[in-house]
């Protein structure tokens, strides 16, 4: 199940994000991930979301298997084998400097680490926020899309995307 939340700058979309993550609390009521409460004196939901935020979040002088390594400690369900073979379909090199990558490199990274703790939930917050139209096609055709939707155990995943076309950066 594919779930887009569309709408003008302001609407919430993000709003919302950052409650289902834990970063923000809700005015009322209460976030839930997979009938977990999320909280941030239990953390085990964590596991159960991938994201792919519109800024990339990444060390610029590491490498890209330190940036991995370092997302990794952060999932109690990270599976390397999975990791690196996402690497190897999307022709991603685990020694080049994150400084060096191109956008659409550093989109297929961002994937990369989505999806490497196998979550049940994927979020793309505005995803051509970061890469340019073209690129979002070159990394379809990478099939970053696939590798996304094999990834979630239970295939649910929202994206936010605002209202016009032309909020897209442009390439």
């Amino acid at each position: 199940t594919s779930i887009g939340l569309i709408g003008p700058n302001g609407a919430g979309k993000s709003t919302l994000i950052n409650c289902i993550l834990g970063l923000i609390k809700p005015d009322s009521g209460k976030a839930q991930v997979f009938g977990q409460v999320v909280d941030s004196r239990n953390n085990q939901w964590k596991n159960l979301v991938g994201l792919v935020l519109s800024q990339s979040g990444f060390f610029e002088h590491l490498t890209v298997r330190d940036n991995l390594n370092f997302f990794a400690s952060f999932y109690s369900n990270w599976d390397k084998p999975y990791c690196r073979s996402s690497l190897q379909k999307l022709d991603l090199h685990e020694g080049k400097k994150v400084s060096a990558l191109s956008t659409g490199e550093l989109a297929k990274l961002a994937f990369t680490a989505a999806i490497s703790h196998r979550p049940k939930l994927f979020i793309m917050d505005e995803p051509t926020a970061v890469v340019s139209v073209p690129s979002i096609a070159a990394i379809s055709r990478c099939s970053v899309a696939k590798l996304s939707s094999r990834c979630c155990t239970s295939g649910y995943a929202v994206t936010t995307s605002p209202c016009s076309a032309s909020s897209a950066r442009p390439s």
